[in-house]
């Protein structure tokens, strides 16, 4: 079996890399695609590391929700784009900096590829921001496919 795990954020480009590898797959006699999630707080949401838990915190508990919310569209929304494939899809959603959970899952659960989508943000805003699918290309030992689409394509 060839497992994939799609990346997601419920970004438009997500859904894109959602569609890409849903094609790519069905050229694959046995492939397994795990849809997952990363639940992220910023550090502007508690404060310094070691800072508050969501229960502590004002309105913690609606922002838990809001992100549980979060995960459950994009999730739906990769499933959705990958369901006209046939493929096996299981979705998942965990809490974590989303390139941290994403090699750990990718390397601990043995996938054969990592699959995300990418904003496109140029040389610059993506040295001052990061970018997750950089930081996972770096730090997975599987391959990684990145789907871009760049910020400034008509469509």
């Amino acid at each position: 079996m060839f497992k994939v795990l799609l990346a997601t954020d419920g970004s438009e480009y997500s859904e894109k890399a959602a569609k890409y590898v849903g094609q790519l797959c069905e050229r694959i006699e046995d492939c397994e695609i795990t849809a997952l999630y990363v639940k992220e707080l910023s550090s502007n949401a508690l404060g310094a590391a070691g800072g508050p838990s969501l229960e502590t915190i004002p309105d913690g508990k609606a922002l838990q929700q809001q992100l549980e919310q979060q995960a459950t569209s994009a999730l739906a929304s990769a499933q959705k784009a990958l369901s006209p494939t046939g493929q096996r899809i299981t979705t998942r959603s965990v809490w974590g900096r989303p390139s941290d959970a994403i090699c750990r899952i990718a390397e601990d659960e043995k996938f054969d590829l990592v699959v995300l989508g990418r904003r496109g943000r140029g040389h610059v805003a993506g040295l001052l921001l990061g970018s997750v699918s950089d930081r996972v290309s770096h730090c997975v030992k599987v391959p990684v496919l990145i789907v871009h689409e760049l910020a400034n394509k008509a469509q």
